[in-house]
């Protein structure tokens, strides 16, 4: 007699598989001055958290033009926030995912983030081109402080 065998149901800690933790080091070579580091893009997930890096480089996309954000950010302390296409897709086009790319700097830059995802959520895990996107120049990037009368670094 045959008998069937079904799996286990799927750990909770898998469903959480999806939400990377990234590391990027960026080597900035003069050689390659007219290429970004990261070309434009939306990420796939709900929301991406970059600590800001001691170089400069991440750019968003606010009312048409790149907006550099990080030099107006303290490095290891501060935290970028990106909407990302599961979020917009959530808030029906509410909150839409933010454009962003990476620069070239000066010098090598590391970075790190986070990219939370919901994996029940259907749709595609890679990210949008900007070409793919329906509304890109809203503006939807404001920078905030948690201590609005803190003094502002000197850059």
């Amino acid at each position: 007699s045959s008998r069937t065998i079904n799996p286990p149901p799927e750990p909770e800690y898998k469903k959480l598989a999806n939400s990377p933790m990234d590391f990027f080091m960026y080597p900035n070579t003069a050689g390659y001055t007219h290429l970004h580091n990261c070309s434009p893009h939306v990420d796939p997930g709900i929301l991406t958290a970059i600590p800001a890096s001691t170089v400069p480089g991440l750019e968003l996309m606010s009312c048409g033009d790149w907006r550099g954000v990080e030099g107006e950010l303290e490095p290891h302390r501060e935290v970028v926030l990106i909407p990302g296409k599961q979020l917009e897709d959530l808030t029906a086009g509410a909150i839409q995912a933010t454009v962003h790319q990476v620069s070239k700097a000066d010098r090598r830059r590391l970075s790190q983030c986070y990219e939370l995802r919901c994996p029940d959520l259907q749709g595609t895990e890679e990210p949008h081109p900007p070409s793919q996107l329906e509304v890109q120049t809203s503006c939807q990037v404001e920078l905030w402080q948690p201590n609005p009368g803190k003094p502002k670094r000197d850059t």
